[in-house]
């Protein structure tokens, strides 16, 4: 477990990146055409914070579940496997926050179309099923989801100015071929994209990407589900350095490039959260749980009653 201090700035660079990711605070009534615009839109939702900050915090509930799902395709003609599924649990009746990745390839049964890894539901219906399915298979409430595919994310990061990652020898190897396929599709030239080797890269979107889409080096998918995680606690602290312009124009950015669920009170909401959460304990984990599944037709097919007993545990018991 994370110290409080180091805890606090984690949970509000999350929170953070939430926010921006999302990219609703400047939606709705508060979006504007003009750069004077964006940075008034953005000074009036913080005051609208601090007026109904009590309000707003009660209104969400003890325990907010956001999901931030990844999906795998290069264009817009179907949905795409959800391939990156992490829900972000804020707890405050346990003070806690919990990170947790649901694998690619979990057991699901989809209302319709029989047993299938779970990142079908959402190649199938949208993040709609998706969110439909983790409630009948593991009794997980979802209140709003955010959804990009490798060139929103591409964007996002690239708005953002890059992320720092350490990456090795062989994970540099592997996210060269990924670079080179999504710079193909879209028109780039990726010579200037590539890895030389391991070491610590300022990446931009399309290094960023590859990355995260590392599932044949090391323990498979299972590391890659905390590469992504890494990223998006990356991408938070990438954000909490930018100035209040700053981060204006890149949610305004974002807004345009992420799907997503938010209303400007969802919002509000969790932005009205965040000086009590800067006191909550951290928890990682990722679905299936070690030593409660085992592989059928690739498939990771956990101990359901126990694996839905620890997650309920996790994000609502002590």
């Amino acid at each position: 477990m994370t110290n409080q201090k180091g805890t606090a700035r984690w949970i509000f660079r999350i929170i953070c990146a939430l926010l921006a990711a999302a990219g609703l605070l400047l939606g709705g009534r508060y979006a504007y055409a003009s750069e004077d615009g964006m940075q008034s839109g953005f000074s009036k939702i913080i005051d609208s914070i601090k007026e109904t900050k009590e309000e707003l915090a009660e209104a969400a509930g003890d325990v907010y579940n956001v999901l931030l799902i990844g999906v795998d395709r290069r264009d817009t003609s179907w949905n795409g496997n959800s391939d990156t599924m992490i829900l972000l649990s804020v707890n405050r009746v346990n003070k806690k926050v919990t990170v947790m990745s649901f694998m690619r390839d979990l057991y699901a049964v989809i209302e319709g179309h029989g047993v299938k890894k779970l990142n079908a539901a959402c190649a199938i219906g949208g993040p709609s099923l998706l969110i439909s399915t983790l409630k009948s298979n593991y009794g997980v409430d979802v209140n709003n989801y955010a959804c990009v595919d490798f060139n929103s994310m591409i964007d996002i990061i690239d708005a953002l100015g890059g992320i720092e990652l350490d990456i090795s020898d062989a994970e540099a190897d592997s996210a060269n071929g990924s670079i080179r396929e999504m710079a193909a599709l879209r028109g780039e030239d990726p010579e200037s994209h590539y890895f030389s080797g391991g070491g610590t890269y300022t990446c931009d979107g399309l290094r960023t990407v590859a990355y995260a889409r590392i599932r044949k080096v090391g323990n498979n998918d299972y590391e890659r589900t905390q590469r992504q995680r890494d990223i998006v606690a990356k991408i938070a602290k990438k954000i909490t350095s930018l100035d209040k312009d700053q981060l204006a124009v890149f949610i305004t950015t974002a807004f345009s490039i992420v799907s997503h669920d938010f209303s400007s009170a969802d919002m509000l909401s969790l932005a009205a959260w965040a000086p009590e959460i800067l006191t909550y304990e951290r928890n990682e984990s990722r679905v299936p749980y070690d030593g409660m599944y085992y592989t059928q037709s690739e498939i990771l097919t956990p101990d359901q009653p126990a694996t839905n007993d620890k997650i309920h545990e996790e994000l609502y018991g002590a």
